[in-house]
């Protein structure tokens, strides 16, 4: 009979575990609003997470992640988990274990981890299911229309872990790469062919004049002969 109970209870887990999957975290870039940089800027894009929560287990509890940039567009200043002070791997808990992190960059590679000291209940509770994980702060250096940030999702060392234990959460990411061209000037919108300069139009009426008088001086001479 003990050994009937034991398979009954496997088989009601396995069962509950097939009815109840791990919801993949989708992630995302948020880069800045105009979609491009000014040579000189300062640069922000985030890294957020989409779609977690409603399941036990279910929170990020860790992640590692390596990010590739163009050094010739872009100079890395900093990082930081979370946004704007705000940390979802870092809730506050009445005896949590410490948050820890590290952000090394290799030049042109960003190598970091974040490893939440949160128990389960504290964030399966608190941690909302979408949320900036991480944010990265960039100068542009140079014009470059072709610039990307690049989240290295095939990397071995890529892990999302959840809350059930670090186990390993379902991820997925439609667009890895961010491209964030860098410009010198605000380039024109979409569809709007600029005007040309003052100049431009100056000499487009000059010349007109000119062929203006040379076609009159031409059917005068026709006329005299």
């Amino acid at each position: 009979m003990p050994i009937l109970k034991c398979l009954s209870a496997a088989f009601m887990l396995v069962l509950f575990l097939a009815t109840n999957p791990a919801s993949a975290a989708a992630l995302s870039w948020v880069s800045p609003s105009t979609g491009y940089a000014l040579v000189g800027d300062t640069v922000e894009v985030a890294l957020a997470f989409d779609g977690l929560g409603g399941t036990p287990g279910n929170a990020v509890s860790y992640f590692n992640f390596n990010i590739g940039y163009d050094t010739s567009a872009f100079q890395f200043i900093g990082g930081s988990f979370g946004s704007n002070g705000y940390n979802p791997l870092d809730l506050s808990e009445a005896t949590p274990m410490e948050f820890t992190s590290d952000i090394v960059d290799l030049g042109g590679l960003i190598n970091l981890f974040a490893l939440s000291g949160n128990s389960q209940g504290v964030l399966d509770t608190l941690q909302p299911s979408d949320f900036i994980g991480l944010t990265l702060h960039f100068i542009a250096l140079a014009v470059d229309p072709a610039a990307s940030i690049t989240l290295d999702v095939t990397d071995p060392a890529f892990y999302v872990g959840s809350s059930d234990n670090y186990a390993p959460l379902p991820v997925s990411m439609a667009s890895p790469s961010l491209n964030l061209p860098v410009y010198a000037s605000a380039p024109p919108p979409i569809g709007v062919v600029p005007e040309p300069a003052m100049a431009t139009l100056l000499m487009i009426g000059l010349m007109g004049l000119v062929r203006q008088r040379r076609s009159r001086r031409i059917s005068s001479f026709d006329c005299m002969h």
